[in-house]
């Protein structure tokens, strides 16, 4: 049975009250804090209905009752509540309670550290920094690709994605300041919520790859602008794609320095042609050479490169 009350907030009630709603809260650290959350002797009446058995103004009530960080994650615990009543009404339905609950405990973890504060004075510095270079718009002087100084290795990637499916296929690779791969790979990164989400998975891919044969100074080359500024150590990360910016982040840990460049799509055209071929071929990965199939767009960027 459910208690429609005046207002707007009968939504809200509907959402939290949902198996999807309570249980992203009885995994993260939200429902060990919440008020009323001790069950009272002889009753069966828990934290759940601490939060949603109150008057028309129940928001409101619990919200007062509540220091700022419980606060705060209560209204972190409804945003995502209601991303998954869209997931079941709007989408698919097959968002998961852990990846939710996932992504709100990496989320809160994020903003945690942004809130920190350094002191530059005393010599510290931010954690994961390491010669790290600002994000920028690479000069598109000349539509072509161009090596990186010698001793990096530079690493494009690009996604096939298809909206309508939701499916996204990886294609990176990362060569050298003569041109020669690294690493090439294309993957099938499974469904993705958009371009973006799509996108941060194929760096998150290629990094992957490139980290188990190379660990100093690297370039990353992107056509999504957007996810270029996520990526910003500047950046604060409020994004539907926190956790694999996370993980990217993390990644990125494992190398000397890193810089993240901007490109057009005509200089990012080889990392496109490797997710086209894992879309059409299946995955693939190849250490210091590129699939047969695509061996002449590699081979025009290298020429290209060298006048």
């Amino acid at each position: 049975m459910v208690q429609v009350s005046e207002g707007g907030d009968v939504m809200i009630r509907l959402t939290m009250n949902c198996c999807r709603g309570r249980r992203p809260a009885r995994r993260t650290s939200t429902s060990a804090s919440l008020p009323g959350s001790e069950r009272r002797k002889g009753s069966a009446r828990g934290e759940d209905d601490a939060v949603l058995e109150t008057e028309n103004d129940w928001l409101q009530i619990i919200l007062d009752t509540c220091n700022a960080d419980i606060r705060d994650k209560i209204l972190l615990l409804i945003w995502r509540a209601w991303f998954l009543r869209d997931n079941c009404v709007h989408g698919d339905g097959k968002e998961s309670i852990s990846r939710s609950a996932s992504f709100l405990t990496r989320y809160e973890e994020e903003i945690r550290n942004c809130l920190v504060a350094t002191d530059s004075e005393r010599g510290k510095e931010p954690v994961g920094s390491k010669n790290i270079c600002n994000v920028r718009r690479e000069n598109d002087a000349g539509n072509h690709w161009y090596a990186p100084p010698a001793g990096f290795a530079k690493l494009n990637t690009d996604t096939a994605y298809n909206p309508d499916s939701e499916l996204s296929y990886a294609g990176a690779v990362a060569r050298d300041y003569k041109g020669i791969p690294v690493v090439s790979l294309g993957q099938n990164t499974g469904t993705c919520m958009d371009v973006m989400e799509a996108e941060a998975c194929a760096i998150r891919e290629g990094l992957i790859g490139l980290s188990a044969l190379f660990n100093g100074h690297i370039i990353i080359e992107t056509d999504c602008s957007t996810l270029a500024k996520e990526l910003s150590p500047q950046a604060t990360n409020r994004s539907h794609c926190f956790p694999i910016i996370r993980d990217i982040r993390e990644c990125l840990g494992h190398f000397v320095s890193w810089q993240v460049n901007w490109i057009s799509r005509e200089r990012n055209k080889f990392a496109h042609n490797l997710a086209m071929e894992a879309k059409d071929h299946g995955d693939f990965k190849m250490i210091g050479a590129v699939p047969s199939r695509v061996q002449e767009v590699w081979l025009y960027d290298r020429n290209l490169d060298a006048f």
